[in-house]
């Protein structure tokens, strides 16, 4: 007897490592160069003034850090529509990374979340997901690609920071490397920020201490913090039981909790106790995690609070439980990359 050849998967079953998959995901970046814009959208906010060079500041609503007069500089070259291609681009690379099928990598791309990002051309994929690559990436030029990640995530302090603070940790025992990669960022971050009279920095902090009308409209609009609605307090101890609740559930059922999910969790409770973080960041704890229930979930979450003209009240607590529900169904690790492979492989 001849043997029944194995039945092929489909294209959406199959796993994101062959020219077949990879030309699916080009095709989808490019069709999101062409999606519509909002007006005023974040590239134009935050990266055309990049050619003002030492007079950026001189705008009084530019609140990004000095060392973006650097980072950003690929952001204004490939301009908004080509930052849109790169934000799916990433989530392609993440995705063949973590092992997903091509299902999951659309799950992600097609979610409201994500389309509010690209319908503003929003840098916070990149600035967030990027980092998270070049981390996982070991072996030679690990410290020059980890310095430029920990640049990179202080793009959004209030954010990044808590990415950031875990990886460090994970190198408590090698100084030596350590101490290479915050030299590496510092040679990023410091040269710029003392430049100027007075300093970059001090440019950037006097912005920040001095909020424009705009600004102050954005951050109201578009903030996701609890902090504001309900108090620091009361918020801490929301995020603290609701994400401490569902790491509970999920070692009680002898799942595995991965770094994947200490991600998701610090990266969505940085936004809701910041005092400000934006709409245009909360798809990127949801990316780590792609399910189609949670997409499916988001689409009926968000446009019905659009549709009932409640979203800005509701926002964050719709990412609290969308966060929570996608490290919940979570229920295997996908891919090796770990973000601290050095704890890892001291616990294999």
């Amino acid at each position: 007897m001849i043997a029944a050849a194995p039945a092929r998967s489909g294209v959406l079953s199959a796993q994101i490592t062959s020219p077949r998959e990879w030309g699916i995901i080009i095709l989808v970046a490019v069709l999101f160069a062409f999606i519509p814009q909002l007006p005023d959208n974040d590239w134009f906010r935050n990266a055309s003034d990049l050619p003002d060079a030492l007079a950026i500041y001189k705008n009084p609503a530019y609140v990004y850090p000095p060392w973006a007069l650097i980072l950003f500089a690929p952001y204004y070259l490939i301009g908004a529509a080509g930052s849109r291609v790169a934000s799916v681009l990433v989530v392609g690379v993440l995705g063949q990374r973590s092992g997903w099928a091509l299902k999951d990598f659309l799950a992600v791309v097609i979610s409201p979340l994500f389309m509010w990002t690209m319908v503003l051309s929003s840098a916070d994929i990149l600035i967030l997901l990027i980092p998270i690559l070049l981390w996982s990436i070991v072996g030679r030029g690990e410290s020059l690609r980890r310095g430029l990640a920990l640049a990179i995530l202080l793009l959004k302090p209030q954010v990044g920071l808590v990415l950031a603070l875990p990886r460090l940790w994970s190198l408590r025992r090698e100084p030596r490397r350590l101490l290479t990669l915050l030299v590496i960022a510092g040679a990023i971050m410091l040269p710029v920020s003392l430049i100027g009279s007075p300093p970059l920095l001090v440019q950037w902090l006097n912005n920040l201490g001095a909020p424009q009308v705009d600004n102050i409209g954005f951050w109201q609009s578009n903030n996701l913090s609890m902090t504001v609605s309900i108090g620091f307090i009361p918020a801490l101890l929301l995020v603290t039981a609701v994400f401490g609740g569902v790491y509970l559930w999920i070692r009680s059922r002898q799942r595995r909790w991965t770094d994947r999910h200490t991600d998701s969790t610090l990266l969505a409770a940085s936004m809701l106790l910041a005092p400000y973080a934006s709409n245009q960041s909360a798809i990127v704890p949801l990316a780590l995690h792609p399910s189609w229930r949670v997409t499916v979930a988001q689409w009926f979450g968000v446009m019905g609070a659009a549709l009932l003209n409640r979203y800005a009240q509701l926002d964050e607590w719709l990412v609290l439980v969308l966060v929570a529900l996608a490290l919940l169904l979570s229920n295997r690790a996908r891919g090796n990359d770990s973000i601290m492979p050095e704890r890892v492989a001291g616990e294999n």
